[in-house]
C-alpha cells in the first residue's frame, strides 16, 4: 500500500503522548470520548474512509489498497469501541 507518511523511525513509536499520557492512558482515553462521543467517533471515521473512496484519491486507485483501507477501518471501529468499553469500566 502507498502512505503519506515518511517511513522515520518515529511514526513506529507514540510521539503525541507526553510522559504522563503514557503512564495514564485512561485519561487520554476518557478525553477523546468526552470529545468525540462513540457515535460521532465512529461517524467522523466513516466520514474519512468515504472521503477517501469517493473523491480521486491516487492513494486508493488500486483494489488492494482500497481493500486495506476498509480493513483498518474496521479494525479502527473495533479499537474505538474497546477504548469506549474500557473508559466505561473505569468510571
Amino acid at each position: 500500500m502507498k502512505s503519506n507518511f515518511p517511513t522515520q523511525a518515529c511514526y513506529s513509536q507514540p510521539f503525541r503522548l507526553g510522559e504522563e499520557e503514557l503512564q495514564n492512558p485512561d485519561r487520554v482515553i476518557a478525553c477523546f470520548f468526552n470529545a468525540y462521543p462513540l457515535s460521532i467517533a465512529k461517524q467522523q471515521l466513516c466520514n474519512c474512509v468515504e472521503v477517501a473512496l469517493s473523491t480521486d484519491n491516487p492513494f486508493y486507485t488500486d483494489a488492494d489498497d482500497r481493500a486495506d483501507l476498509l480493513r483498518f477501518y474496521h479494525f479502527l471501529e473495533e479499537l474505538l469501541e474497546a477504548a469506549y468499553a474500557m473508559k466505561q469500566y473505569v468510571h
